[in-house]
């Protein structure tokens, strides 16, 4: 097991950046299964308010990525004002006694709760020596041996405990570095990808649901669109649906999502960015999706041509087969062509006596004409689309004899 150890020194400084702090703090949960909160003397009323926030932010972090909410909290006093009354048995009669007093105040719930609860303890430690602040070397030479006894003793229970320590999820199960890798990819990036200011701990977790709704949401419009043209269709389900048709749908979905995530939004920060960017998403992947679906089309529409033509010529044989291909051509030529174009097809194959190639033939035509027909209504939708913002309009259903 790698054991790191983070120094997080200026995230309570009552001078600093309130954003800047909440952030770092939530960092600091996400990384740490054994928090260490160093003050000077004695618990203020400043370190109080700012612990409070942090348990706060510890508390939804863990909510929001499913992480074990607060594993250890260790309260250490430096610079105890007794010198005889130290380490750790000293220290449980002063958080006993600083307990008593946030519960006669009624102020600090989560810090009181926290205080009581198993997850937390306390180490006084003395001042380490007049010799110290006159030296930058921080050498144990220059330490008190009083001090250096504790410090032997604190710093040797927590290695020796380590192991009780290893990060969890709300399940208590160990977390893989993999895991706590992910997670911390996703946090540092809505952190500086995006740009967030969070005002409160309250607004950070709801910035953090926000994009996991927004990930869950771009999941759905993805499966969505797989459902319509699933890979494995069939040249006749994929006839079945104009391009037209299927951009309608997929414009459709979009708009459902859009509107789902815009009621789903939480908090204040940040919404009209969020909306813009999902909107951006839906429109780029709907696209591609129904370029991607018109070219389908159109081959399916030729493949389907070659068949229906040579397929039933070579059955009915002869001159008599060519105008039985013609007809039932030219039956789905009216349909999809005009009827002008419906004429040239009957008679190129009634005057014909060749068979399967005639029959290929026009078939392939057929089916190329359709697709190059339902291309260009694609193309002249989305030009309308684009130009005027109207909706696309309707074309007759496609038929298939």
């Amino acid at each position: 097991m790698a054991v790191y150890v983070l120094d997080t020194e200026g995230t309570l400084d009552i001078e600093g950046d309130r954003d800047t702090c909440i952030k770092l703090s939530a960092l600091s949960m996400m990384l740490s299964s054994y928090l260490i909160l160093n003050v000077s003397s004695n618990l203020k009323v400043t370190e109080l308010d700012y612990l409070e926030m942090y348990l706060h932010i510890s508390e939804l972090i863990g909510k929001s990525y499913s992480l074990q909410y607060l594993q250890h909290l260790d309260i250490l006093v430096r610079d105890w004002h007794d010198f005889d009354n130290c380490g750790r048995e000293a220290a449980r009669a002063y958080l006993n006694n600083e307990t008593e007093t946030m519960r006669k105040t009624g102020k600090y719930s989560r810090v009181l709760e926290t205080f009581r609860s198993p997850s937390a303890s306390c180490f006084l430690m003395p001042h380490p020596g007049k010799r110290i602040p006159q030296t930058s070397q921080g050498r144990l030479i220059d330490m008190d041996e009083d001090f250096r006894s504790e410090l032997r003793t604190y710093v040797s229970d927590l290695v020796r405990g380590v192991w009780r320590y290893m990060k969890t999820d709300i399940h208590e199960e160990k977390l893989a570095c993999a895991q706590l890798g992910q997670i911390l990819k996703e946090f540092v990036k809505l952190l500086r990808v995006q740009q967030y200011s969070f005002s409160s701990p309250l607004e950070m977790f709801f910035s953090v649901e926000n994009h996991k709704c927004m990930k869950n949401i771009k999941k759905e419009f993805q499966d969505f669109m797989e459902t319509q043209a699933p890979s494995t269709a069939s040249l006749f389900k994929i006839l079945a649906v104009r391009p037209s048709q299927m951009r309608s749908r997929v414009s459709g979905e979009a708009s459902r999502l859009r509107q789902h995530f815009e009621v789903s939004l939480q908090g204040t920060d940040g919404r009209q960015q969020l909306l813009e960017e999902l909107e951006s998403h839906l429109l780029d992947a709907g696209n591609k999706f129904c370029a991607d679906y018109s070219k389908r089309f159109t081959k399916c529409a030729v493949l389907i041509g070659f068949a229906v033509g040579g397929g039933v010529l070579s059955l009915a044989g002869g001159v008599v087969g060519a105008a039985v291909a013609g007809t039932v051509l030219a039956t789905e030529a009216v349909a999809l062509l005009g009827s002008t174009t419906a004429a040239l097809v009957t008679g190129a194959v009634g005057g014909s006596v060749s068979m399967a190639v005639v029959g290929g033939g026009v078939g392939a035509g057929v089916g190329g004409a359709i697709g190059r027909r339902e291309k260009r209504r694609e193309q002249e939708a989305e030009e309308a689309s684009n130009n005027q913002g109207s909706a696309e309009a309707e074309a007759p259903l496609l038929k298939h004899q």
